[in-house]
């Protein structure tokens, strides 16, 4: 009796905490969709020049407020909300004063605005939608009579979702629950042939268990909710409280329906045989059994699909923390977003960029673009596209009126006609004559701070093309565009003030540290870290009690077999070879995968596909690595083996025992 509540308290409460995790991981990941937006999304793509543009944003909300739902549009610009993100909802009747909303994230929030008040006339903007699909297809034929061309926008929430280690971890809890429900049935067979012998219905046990559990677990259950919660307002202030403790309350009824469904088919297991088997503990376990050791293969590749994506995650942060002293000194350098409000015409463009060049002549823009030329050009050694400034900061002598490459080699022919072909492609788009070019071979730059937040902020002996101050060689739409891509940075603050008035600061939403970014990618680096090793530790503690699930009711199904084996006097390992095969079987399958993931990350590795790039990623299967996937699989093969001496060996003492007396 003891051993059976033992196991569905151990149910119910890793329920609880587990459920905590998930409802942190799905509240977190939800708000950072915005989810509160709406789920459908269209935006306008175009308008006829007899469009009333300047009436659009009052109408819209009138009408979304006629029609029952709501309609939202992101906005920031430096000039109109001096970089603060704000969100213009028709929720908010004209007049009504702005407010703010707190976000899941701590620190983060929403800050709200009438949508009649927009302070931008441009109509090209994405409408997050409240409501229906009807309702999406409502606006847009609203907004088609008016002349505006609306195109509807996928709703990827779900694909997020799914992407995400969130079902992993759902899987991996869901399957330790019904293991565990299950097993509460297959160790206490004695009691229920002892209830099935009164004449107890299954419901009837059930109402007895229930009742027995409650009294166990309402306690320390109510204590651990009191936790959570303490523990979620010290976080964020129960900011979203309800998204998380909706995660929260259908985590745990989901868990509590894998103990109940494990509970249920343990039970007519168990009521499957006759009375006095069932007294005697004789139960008929063999699909059980087979049914342990499918779920064990599948949590098995599950543990180590947690496990590769943890020790990605773990040398991403390794190689950012070690990265960590380059960025001292560099706290100055500001990062632009641009908005959604750029315009097609090319004049608003032109204008929109001129501030940027002057700012360039004057030597307070920094351009290190080092996706430039990406896979599949290839030449003898990285490529930085950047400006005068940037060039002179990494130790080339550029010329201000020609186009300097700075190589630590001999290039090629052919590595010289790509870079002559690429920049002219700039200049076509900008309508201008191509610079000359100015090439010094063996300028050798040793290491480079290239200010890249994602992949490499330092290059060693870099490829950098300068070019001529002003930056005319780039086209006004690609110089906004290298603003958005974080690799066209101010070199100070005061840049950004400067920059803040005219077109510009229309089109250039917000303005931030640029080593803020890095910081943010580090530490989002460091959560999914230990988002992933929860669920490595999660997959691996279901592995192993997985293990001691299938030896137990492989010794419960095959009890005839292994005593008959013991009175003709054969081996116990003989009478245990079917585990011993098994458990072969499982670790030829993970050092399987482990050739398998080695061999993939080789070929990515001298493939340089783009969906490889990643911080660390060259140190994702180290030997480190392997080692410790190769030592999970034999200490799982050791416990398995171990038990199966144990249990064979107590078998036999008890088998000897009773033919004494």
């Amino acid at each position: 009796m003891k051993t059976s509540v033992r196991l569905l308290t151990v149910g119910i409460l890793l329920s609880t905490v587990s459920s905590a995790f998930i409802a942190f991981v799905g509240a977190s990941l939800l708000s950072t969709l915005d989810y509160r937006l709406g789920n459908e999304f269209v935006q306008i793509e175009d308008f006829e020049p007899d469009s009333h543009t300047e009436t659009l944003f009052p109408e819209l909300s009138e009408f979304a407020g006629d029609s029952g739902f709501d309609v939202s549009v992101y906005y920031a610009s430096l000039a109109d909300s001096d970089g603060e993100l704000r969100i213009y909802s028709s929720a908010l009747p004209s007049g009504a004063a702005n407010f703010e909303s707190q976000k899941f994230q701590r620190g983060e929030k929403f800050v709200w605005y009438p949508l009649s008040e927009i302070p931008t006339k441009e109509p090209r903007q994405v409408f997050n939608i409240k409501g229906s699909e009807n309702d999406a297809r409502d606006l847009t034929t609203w907004l088609e009579e008016r002349g505006y061309s609306v195109i509807g926008l996928q709703n990827l929430t779900w694909s997020f979702v799914m992407t995400s280690s969130l079902p992993l971890l759902v899987a991996a809890a869901f399957l330790l629950a019904l293991v565990l429900g299950g097993g509460h049935c297959l160790v206490r067979a004695r009691e229920i042939g002892i209830h099935r012998l009164l004449g107890l219905k299954l419901s009837q046990t059930l109402r007895l268990d229930v009742t027995r559990l409650a009294k166990q677990t309402w306690l320390p259950f109510f204590l651990a909710i009191i936790f959570i919660a303490a523990a979620l307002y010290l976080y964020n202030d129960w900011a979203e409280a309800t998204l998380f403790w909706a995660f929260f309350g259908v985590s745990v009824l989901l868990q509590w329906v894998g103990l109940a469904l494990g509970y249920v088919l343990g039970q007519l297991l168990v009521r499957n045989i006759s009375i006095p088997q069932a007294i005697k503990g004789k139960v008929r376990a063999r699909p059980i059994t087979y049914a342990l050791y499918a779920v064990r293969l599948l949590a098995l590749l599950t543990s180590l699909t947690a496990l590769s994506q943890m020790v990605d995650t773990g040398a991403e942060v390794s190689a950012r923390e070690e990265l960590q002293p380059y960025w001292i000194g560099h706290a100055n350098e500001q990062e632009f977003a641009l908005s959604s409000n750029i315009t097609p015409d090319e004049k608003e463009q032109a204008a929109a960029a001129a501030p940027l060049r002057q700012a360039d002549r004057e030597g307070k823009l920094l351009l290190a673009d080092p996706f430039w030329l990406t896979w599949p050009t290839q030449l003898e050694a990285p490529v930085i596209l950047s400006n005068h400034r940037f060039a002179v900061q990494a130790g080339v002598a550029p010329s201000e009126e020609d186009i300097t490459v700075c190589a630590p080699v001999a290039l090629s022919e052919e590595s010289k006609q790509t870079i002559i072909d690429s920049v002219a492609f700039e200049a076509e788009l900008a309508k201008k004559k191509v610079p000359n070019f100015n090439w010094k071979e063996d300028c050798s730059l040793g290491q480079v701070f290239s200010y890249d937040v994602e992949l490499r902020p330092v290059i060693n002996d870099p490829i950098v093309v300068s070019l001529p101050v002003g930056l005319e060689a780039i086209g006004d739409r690609n110089l906004l565009a290298k603003a958005s891509q974080k690799v066209l940075l101010a070199i100070e603050p005061t840049v950004v003030g400067e920059l803040k008035d005219g077109t510009v600061g229309k089109v250039l939403a917000t303005a931030q540290p640029h080593a803020d970014s890095w910081r943010s990618s580090l530490e989002e680096a460091k959560e999914q870290f230990s988002l992933w090793s929860l669920n490595t530790v999660v997959a691996i503690l279901l592995v192993s009690l997985l293990i001691v699930a299938g030896l137990f009711s492989f010794q419960v199904a095959f009890r005839r077999e292994l005593y008959v084996s013991f009175i003709c006097g054969r081996s116990p390992w003989k009478m245990c070879r079917k585990i011993l095969l098994a458990e072969l079987f499982f670790f030829v399958t993970t050092i399987g995968w482990v050739l398998y993931r080695l061999r993939e990350h080789k070929e990515q590795l001298e493939s340089h596909y783009p969906s490889t790039w990643s911080m660390g990623f060259e140190n994702r299967w180290s030997t480190a690595t392997v080692l410790a996937v190769v030592a999970f699989s034999i200490v799982w093969m050791c416990i398995s083996i171990g038990l199966t001496w144990w249990i064979s060996a107590r078998n036999q003492m008890r088998w000897t025992d009773s033919e004494g007396n």
